[in-house]
């Protein structure tokens, strides 16, 4: 949840975070999720962001409601990229 995920990703390791894109709007936000260790996919629900977030460009971007198929594609294909800085 948008609330505790810093914590959260302060104390756990995860090889996939799935977190909404909206996040990313706010400078600390988006400078957090680069710092961690692991693949990222966006959620959303703007038409504008499902082909791609600006300077996340080879984030995946999973458009709300979630087609199941699609969501899963997105996550097998983001664990199987190493995780890289993309400051």
């Amino acid at each position: 949840m948008p609330r505790d995920y810093p914590a959260v990703l302060a104390r756990r390791n995860f090889d996939v975070v799935l977190i909404d894109a909206g996040l990313v709007e706010k400078p600390e936000e988006a400078q957090r999720l680069r710092a961690i260790d692991a693949a990222i996919v966006f959620a959303t629900s703007l038409t504008e962001e499902a082909d791609g977030i600006p300077d996340w460009l080879d984030v995946a971007v999973v458009p709300k409601p979630f087609d199941d198929r699609q969501l899963v594609e997105a996550i097998r294909n983001a664990a199987r990229m190493k995780p890289h800085s993309l400051a």
